[in-house]
């Protein structure tokens, strides 16, 4: 699986696995969901979009999403887009301590659409993980990230 990049303001960022990033962002997605998609600004529809894209494998090999396009440094909307970050770690921690590979599995044959971009899964993992990885997110949100790292979950 193909490694991303991620940044936000020309600042440092992270390097992660595809695969996990779709993880990721499937529960952020989740989170979009949960605060309703009605009559959000086109900003906040077209970073929903971005994940959503994600999740589905639909932008493998180049899986990326456009905040500073669409939050344009403004206050404002990233705090919006916290507060879904942090509503996803909630999402995350009712999960428990590990999320089993099957249902991983599962998760992998009801959300994507074309079955090349279909990830078995073989372990499981460890929620913990996710939350790191959304933290960094918050992190870039709020000005404080300045690293550059390769997020790699290790077997436990």
């Amino acid at each position: 699986m193909k490694t991303s990049y991620h940044t936000y303001n020309k600042e440092k960022g992270f390097y992660i696995k595809e695969s996990y990033f779709e993880l990721v962002s499937f529960f952020i997605v989740k989170s979009f969901i949960n605060e309703e998609l009605e009559d959000k600004p086109i900003w906040y529809l077209n970073i929903y979009e971005d994940f959503l894209d994600i999740t589905n494998g639909h932008v493998q090999g180049y899986a990326y999403f456009n905040f500073e396009g669409d939050l344009e440094f403004i206050e404002e909307r990233e705090q919006e887009i916290i507060v879904i970050l942090e509503k996803a770690i909630d999402i995350i921690t009712l999960e428990g301590d590990k999320i089993p590979y099957n249902k991983l599995n599962k998760w992998e044959e009801d959300k994507k659409d074309w079955p090349d971009t279909k990830i078995e899964w073989i372990s499981d993992v460890y929620t913990e993980d996710l939350i790191n990885v959304i933290n960094i997110l918050i992190k870039m949100l709020k000005h404080e990230w300045k690293e550059n790292i390769d997020v790699d979950w290790k077997a436990r």
